[in-house]
């Protein structure tokens, strides 16, 4: 009975150990992916707000690979953890579809640069100066000194005009003329403005 007893305890210690053992790897393999990840963002032209995001992202499906390795290999099915997992991660997706959006909409502007901090865009009907871009939103800053946060899925979404893309701007201007002044008169003084 003591030799079983022992046995047992051994397995179990070889078990745990192992486990422990996939843990210590994982986080230090998650270390050098990260390490490695961060040089290679930093030498991309991608903006640093997504750098932190796929640095994050990265690190929580690493953390659920080590997280389903060492139960495996502690005995516990992990293929109804994984199912919950997965239920759980559409069960958020739905709740926070609106937030998501903003997310892949920030995503897509950081990646595809239609303006960038310090250009002024119309959008929406709200004219402003590009304060930041964030994942989430777009903080504008108006010609009357209002600050305006836009979600990041409307601005994806919707026609954008971006006014300093360009270094030449063609301005209309239309002036009025009575039919009793002097046209040659009108274009001096418009010639001299």
């Amino acid at each position: 009975m003591t030799d079983l007893l022992t046995q047992k305890g051994m397995d179990a210690l070889l078990v745990f150990g192992k486990a422990l053992l996939i843990l210590a790897v994982g986080f230090l393999a998650m270390k050098v992916i990260v390490m490695v990840c961060e040089k290679a963002l930093n030498k991309s032209k991608l903006d640093s707000v997504l750098h932190k995001f796929i640095i994050n992202s990265m690190k929580v499906v690493i953390w659920i690979i080590i997280l389903v390795s060492v139960l495996s290999s502690l005995g516990i099915a992990t293929s109804t953890f994984i199912t919950i997992l997965g239920a759980g991660g559409i069960a958020i997706a739905l709740a926070l579809k609106d937030s998501l959006g903003n997310v892949a909409g920030g995503i897509i502007l950081l990646v595809t640069k239609p303006f960038k901090k310090g250009d002024f865009i119309d959008i929406i009907e709200i004219s402003g100066q590009v304060e930041s871009i964030d994942l989430l939103y777009t903080t504008l800053k108006t010609f009357d000194n209002k600050v305006i946060e836009v979600p990041n899925g409307k601005i994806a979404n919707s026609v954008l005009i971006n006014y300093s893309k360009e270094e030449l701007r063609r301005v209309d201007c239309v002036f009025s003329i009575g039919y009793q002044d002097s046209i040659e008169k009108a274009k001096e003084i418009l010639q001299i403005i």
